[in-house]
């Protein structure tokens, strides 16, 4: 049995007939974004005379932790901070300036802006601060005071005023300082002309949580059986991100009678008894710039298909109930069974209602009335 927790709003289910063809599944609504999707799986090498029958779509474990639905149908992790924490950030005072021994450059004046950097862009620049600082010293800036949703800043100095460039090459935490390199100040671009911090319709997830789990709702798999277990788990990328996200699936299981553990173990693909589950997805850590969406869920659960039979069979007339000697956890694929008495031509059986647990046969004479007999019989499923 392959169990699909698909994420997407369409509810795909895919079984076999009972001659045993695959029946075609509902099509699926188009992934968002329309990036190329990666997809982690666990890959299991087919075992041989293996089948497996797709049910769909188990919903959200309310509630799940640190994931939210996208209106597509995909998961997405939640955002730590609400819209209105997005204002733009206004331009930083001009900075505090002082001077550290070290280095060996000359003496100079320095003229120096600041502005914060946030997730969606930069702020303007400040107003302008100088310092003249003695041969032998290295220049040195304080870092401004946090605010809005700046996650650091950037420095612009020069000797002359209004030349400033950019000195780091990605934004400094906020809470620490910088200080002029011993050979001195590098090349960079000028401040930027335009306020581009704030709420940006575009940005994806600018503030993830750290954190994100996904748990599905119990699967019962019928009766305690040595199963085989894996996962499949399609990401990807949202607008503007690069990387790869960092996923573990885990399982919990317990046997009929028992209580949920509630212990998850790590699991790629392997055998084991149980007959109820409950799979998890962990993302972490998330990182910012790097936020993958998870558009589809896979767990497969299968086993050998076997046979059961039996060589006499007494039915009344009009049908009996034959309860299989031990259960299928989907209805198996029954052939006509064999009439064994009365005997004689015209004489035929037919079995109907099959469930995992029983059908019910009935023999028929040339006329097709209803009559009792004996029937050997056989059923072929999982």
């Amino acid at each position: 049995m392959s169990l699909r927790l698909r994420f997407r709003d369409a509810v795909i289910v895919r079984r076999r007939t009972r001659a045993g063809a695959w029946l075609a599944p509902a099509p699926a609504p188009a992934s968002f974004p329309p990036k190329p999707r990666k997809r982690r799986r666990s890959p299991p090498p087919r075992l041989p005379r293996r089948k497996r029958v797709c049910s769909a779509a188990l919903a959200f474990q309310v509630p799940p932790t640190g994931f939210a639905r996208h209106y597509t149908g995909v998961v997405t992790p939640k955002g730590s901070l609400t819209v209105d924490h997005y204002a733009r950030i206004a331009a930083p005072a001009a900075p505090s300036l002082g001077a550290v021994g070290g280095g060996a450059l000359a003496a100079a004046t320095y003229y120096v802006a600041i502005t914060y950097a946030s997730p969606s862009g930069e702020t303007t620049q400040s107003g302008e601060a100088s310092l003249a600082v003695a041969a032998g010293n290295l220049l040195a800036i304080a870092s401004p005071p946090a605010a809005g949703n700046a996650t650091g800043w950037n420095a612009y100095v020069a000797i002359a005023s209004g030349g400033e460039q950019k000195q780091n090459a990605s934004p400094i935490p906020l809470g620490t300082s910088w200080t002029e390199p011993a050979a001195g100040l590098v090349s960079g671009a000028a401040p930027p002309g335009a306020n581009t911090t704030g709420w940006d319709a575009f940005l994806f997830v600018p503030d993830p949580v750290g954190s994100a789990k996904y748990t599905t709702n119990i699967i019962d798999t019928g009766f305690d059986d040595d199963l085989r277990v894996t996962s499949e788990i399609e990401t990807g990328l949202g607008p503007g991100q690069a990387g790869a996200p960092a996923l573990a699936f885990s399982i919990d299981t317990w046997l009929t009678g028992g209580t949920d553990p509630g212990v998850y173990t790590p699991w790629t693909i392997g055998f084991l008894t149980m007959r109820f589950l409950k799979g998890r997805i962990d993302y972490a850590p998330i990182v910012a710039g790097a936020v993958s969406f998870i558009s589809d869920f896979v767990i497969t659960i299968d086993t050998s298909p076997r046979i059961e039979q039996g060589g006499s069979f007494d039915v009344a007339a009009g049908g009996s109930v034959l309860v299989f000697p031990t259960p299928f956890h989907f209805p198996p694929f029954m052939p006509a069974p064999n009439v064994l008495a009365p005997t004689g031509a015209g004489y035929y059986a037919s079995a109907t209602s099959v469930s995992a647990t029983q059908a019910t046969i009935t023999i028929f004479d040339h006329t097709g009335v209803a009559v009792a007999g004996t029937v050997s019989w056989s059923a072929t499923g999982e």
